[in-house]
């Protein structure tokens, strides 16, 4: 099986080449060659192949993948499946959970297997145990004692734009209700004009509340999420939000946040965004069933774990918690225990998993940013 993935990590590389390769080849005598290929290269190198009528004996038996490129493999018909919610280790995993049922958007439906996941946090570094844990405990929150202890940098940075999606996700909804691209598509843009209001509503609402520029008395939004942070470092707001759970545990250890920091999860509403990555298989492939193996091989327990493990990956994992086999076996104390070692200021698995959002497609994403711009940051 020749595995097609992005290259550039040598730790990723080390894992691929040092563990996976050897695991399957001693289970399943098959044997696993990583090759530097990512996936836009894959999709185009998969078409070409069904164009010269390779239809059994393409160069990629499994690729590491997601959102635009599996778009265009799946659109395309190159994409082999449904296989992924029916191999035996699926079963570690809910794909029912939005952030494995939809890829950016564009529904899985059981072509693609979950490999590793990033999810976004909040960053709280006021009083213990006080952190507003809803959107609406956010508004709550600045309108009284946060009052200017907030700032969110401008959507063209990906934490601002993060931010501003997480209101949306919770006053508009996710890609559970947006259930297809906004472009050319009349009902979704009908939907988007008559739920998207309220989001820009509750941003302007906090816009008073926000941190204030020392020279104008008005809200800023900074450029960089490096500007947010440095406020934070100056005790100057207390909350932020993140794409890395790992984040707020680096700057305890760097002493640029007090020791009771804690990343968090909104446990209320609507939960927080996560981006799944995944493994496909082409049209294609050599040995289907060698590459299924190999998949259904990845959602191992044993293989997350060591992609968990903070000095052979650190790669987040999507397993699902609450599957009985998985909790009875003690296996998220094993998880939680790896994330602690990095630091105790990470959630525990149980709530990045229960509270894990799915991205929107990518055309909902540029449309937002797009009106922040209109109705909030020039309004």
């Amino acid at each position: 099986v020749n595995f097609c993935m992005w290259s550039g990590n040598p730790t990723i590389n080390k894992w691929v080449d040092g563990w996976l390769a050897p695991k399957v080849n001693k289970s399943f005598a098959i044997s696993l060659t990583r090759i530097d290929l990512g996936a836009p290269k894959v999709v185009t190198k998969v078409a070409e192949e069904m164009a010269a009528m390779n239809t059994a004996n393409g160069m990629c038996g499994l690729v590491w993948i997601n959102g635009v490129n599996f778009k265009n493999l799946r659109e395309a018909g190159n994409a082999y499946g449904p296989w992924a919610d029916i191999v035996p280790n699926s079963v570690n995993f809910d794909f029912e959970s939005t952030a494995i049922k939809y890829d950016k958007g564009v529904p899985t439906e059981g072509y693609e297997f979950p490999y590793n996941t990033a999810q976004s946090v909040f960053i709280w570094s006021g009083a213990p145990e006080a952190q507003p844990l809803s959107v609406n405990e956010i508004k709550r929150w600045l309108e009284n004692e946060g009052k200017g202890k907030f700032a969110y940098a401008n959507v063209t940075d990906f934490t601002g734009s993060l931010f501003v999606r997480t209101i949306f996700h919770a006053l508009a909804g996710g890609a559970e209700v947006f259930t297809s691209p906004l472009t050319a598509n009349a009902a979704m843009e009908a939907r988007y004009m008559q739920k998207s209001p309220a989001v820009w509503q509750f941003l302007n609402d906090i816009k008073p509340y926000l941190y204030q520029d020392p020279a104008t008395g008005g809200a800023i939004y900074p450029q960089t999420h490096a500007e947010v942070q440095q406020l934070m470092w100056s005790n100057l707001t207390l909350l932020d939000c993140a794409y890395d759970v790992n984040l707020a545990g680096r700057q305890i250890d760097l002493g640029n946040l007090p020791p009771h920091t804690v990343a968090y999860v909104l446990e209320g509403q609507p939960g927080t965004i996560a981006n799944t990555n995944y493994v496909a298989i082409p049209i294609n492939a050599q040995s289907r069933a060698a590459s299924m193996a190999v998949g259904n091989f990845i959602g191992s327990l044993e293989a997350m774990f060591t992609r968990n493990e903070p000095e052979g990956w650190g790669a987040l994992q999507s397993y699902n918690p609450k599957v009985p086999h998985i909790e009875g076996a003690g296996w998220n104390t094993a998880f939680n225990y790896l994330e602690n070692h990095v630091s105790p200021a990470y959630p525990s698995v149980e709530k990045l998993a229960e509270f894990r959002l799915g991205e929107l497609h990518s055309t909902y994403v540029e449309r937002i940013e797009a009106d922040w711009h209109t109705f909030v940051g020039f309004a």
